[in-house]
């Protein structure tokens, strides 16, 4: 009896200094998010998951920034992680090199999956761009529009970096 009460109480130490150490892991990351958000010259726009939604397939869009949980992202490993749902910013079909590919939220994928790689733009510099590593294609709104509710799609990237392309992060 005396051994399973100090097992137990062994077992309960370390699964406090399990949880202790997740929450330190937790809020590291938190306070590390911010907005994708694009300068389409008229104000500013936040990647936004249609109608709010968290579900896998779901497209982004430009929005007016609200603040909502739903508009902010994180950048792990190359993967751009949406902070509501945890899930990735996915070429639909996985068409990381393919123009007019409409950019999805899905289920992570294994580190260094190219479908949802990106390299992402710093605000610091206001004529920046958001692409895919291993496809080379800038995140640009469909049709080159920057209105609210138009998809977020992959495209060519320009040199001159446009308005439909500018996209990075803000923390």
């Amino acid at each position: 009896m005396k051994n399973t009460t100090k097992t137990l109480a062994t077992l309960a130490a370390m699964l406090f200094a399990c949880m202790m150490v997740n929450a330190t892991s937790a809020q590291a990351y938190i306070s590390a998010t911010g907005y994708l958000i694009n300068y389409p010259g008229g104000g500013v726009k936040c990647a936004t998951p249609e109608g709010n939604s968290t579900a896998n397939g779901t497209a982004l869009t430009f929005w007016d920034c609200t603040g909502s949980d739903i508009q902010k992202w994180y950048v792990e490993d190359g993967f751009i992680r949406n902070l509501s749902s945890g899930k990735c910013v996915t070429p639909r079909g996985n068409a990381y090199a393919t123009n007019g590919a409409v950019l999805t939220l899905w289920d992570c994928g294994s580190y260094r999956n190219a479908a949802q790689t990106f390299s992402v733009g710093d605000r610091v510099d206001l004529r920046t761009n958001t692409f895919t590593t291993y496809g080379n294609k800038c995140i640009t709104g469909y049709g080159n529009g920057t209105s609210n509710g138009t998809y977020m799609t992959l495209w060519s990237c320009a040199s001159n970096v446009p308005a439909t392309q500018n996209w990075g992060m803000y923390y």
